[in-house]
């Protein structure tokens, strides 16, 4: 008896598996100034919806992809020094855009006041530059996150077993 086995996605297309597929749990972190009352961010997918958003240091809320948030101060235990608030997302590939504002217009820059603090989002893995935010009302930037290798590899074998399917 001959028995083979055949890995097939058929009914699924690759964008309908790349759009749900989920690729990384990404973690960004927003330093900011000692002024956390002035600062927001937002986080959007390539179809603008939106992801997770802070409109007051402390508060994050977000869609399904949001997954949690921690903050803190640099040295001590007060915002005299500066803030952070980080961020987990479970992402699927795709660019991401990233909107921090300041309502004061000095952007999340505490330098210019004798702060140790540049005003920045960090990323801890790779997924694109730090995106800075030392002067102004708002900054945009966006961000990227590949497909996870296993999503990559069914695509791959779901189309190897299409091309054999085809040429009998």
């Amino acid at each position: 008896m001959n028995t083979r086995f055949v890995l097939s996605a058929a009914g699924v297309s690759a964008a309908a598996i790349g759009a749900s597929a989920t690729a990384d749990i990404v973690n960004v972190t927003f330093n900011m100034d000692k002024y956390p009352g002035e600062a927001a961010f937002e986080i959007f997918d390539s179809g603008s919806n939106l992801i997770a958003a802070e409109a007051a240091w402390g508060g994050v809320s977000g869609d399904s992809r949001f997954l949690s948030s921690s903050y803190g101060y640099y040295n001590g235990s007060d915002a005299a020094s500066g803030v952070w608030t980080g961020v987990n997302m479970d992402l699927a590939a795709g660019v991401y855009t990233v909107i921090m504002t300041d309502t004061y217009g000095d952007g999340w820059n505490d330098i210019q006041w004798g702060g140790p603090n540049t005003g920045e989002l960090a990323f801890s893995g790779p997924y694109g530059s730090n995106i800075a935010f030392t002067s102004g009302l708002a900054v945009e930037g966006t961000f990227t996150v590949v497909p996870a290798p296993g999503a990559v590899s069914l695509l791959a074998l779901a189309g190897i077993a299409g091309m054999k399917r085809r040429r009998k």
